[in-house]
């Protein structure tokens, strides 16, 4: 029949099981079906014109004001119809996000990497994961943003390599840009299920 998607996606991102902290590990196999679900979240909230703030609420069941490991875990089997553990995504059952971590992982404004891609990447092919994350932080990325992009790009794990400039710039050539409204442009009483 052929190897899977995620077996597939592995050999792409540079062999088997890579070795990033970022990526999927052999602790966290399905991590990156979260950045997949910010992702999606991101395009669906675009799609209706709300705002991260919008998103969150819709997110928040119950209005506790964080996102718990469950309602993410409920969220991903939702929208990728997917129904992973919280250890396989690397959630703890206690883990939590705000409204401000949510924002940073929604955030798939691609324009500091396409415009600092000679900087990040300095004259090299690749760098490793922490001069990466600290070349786009210089550039004013939080660390959250760039790891959940980094999970989109490597989905099996960052190879030993390091991040490569290849890997960069088909992800910015084969993914859209995702930026949301301003809050007061968000419409009321708007489903975002099944995003």
């Amino acid at each position: 029949v052929g190897p899977t998607l995620d077996k597939a996606l592995g050999s792409l991102a540079g062999g088997g099981g890579g070795g990033g902290g970022s990526g999927a590990s052999d602790k966290a196999p399905r991590r990156h079906l979260l950045a997949i679900f910010f992702y999606k979240t991101a395009e669906a909230a675009k799609r209706l014109g709300l705002s991260a703030e919008g998103a969150f609420e819709r997110l928040d069941r119950g209005g506790k004001g964080f996102l718990s490991a469950e309602d993410l875990r409920s969220a991903i089997r939702e929208v990728l119809g997917s129904d992973e553990t919280l250890t396989d995504l690397g959630l703890k059952a206690t883990e939590q996000i705000s409204f401000a971590d949510l924002r940073k992982r929604i955030d798939f404004n691609f324009q500091p990497l396409e415009k600092g891609m000679e900087t990040v990447f300095a004259g090299s092919t690749a760098v490793p994961e922490a001069a990466f994350c600290s070349r786009l932080g210089e550039q004013g990325v939080d660390k959250v943003t760039v790891q959940n992009w980094l999970l989109l790009m490597y989905p099996a794990g960052i190879p030993g390599g390091g991040v490569e400039r290849r890997f960069c710039e088909t992800f910015l050539y084969t993914t859209p840009a995702v930026l949301l409204s301003k809050p007061s442009a968000r419409p009321t009483g708007v489903d975002l299920r099944p995003l």
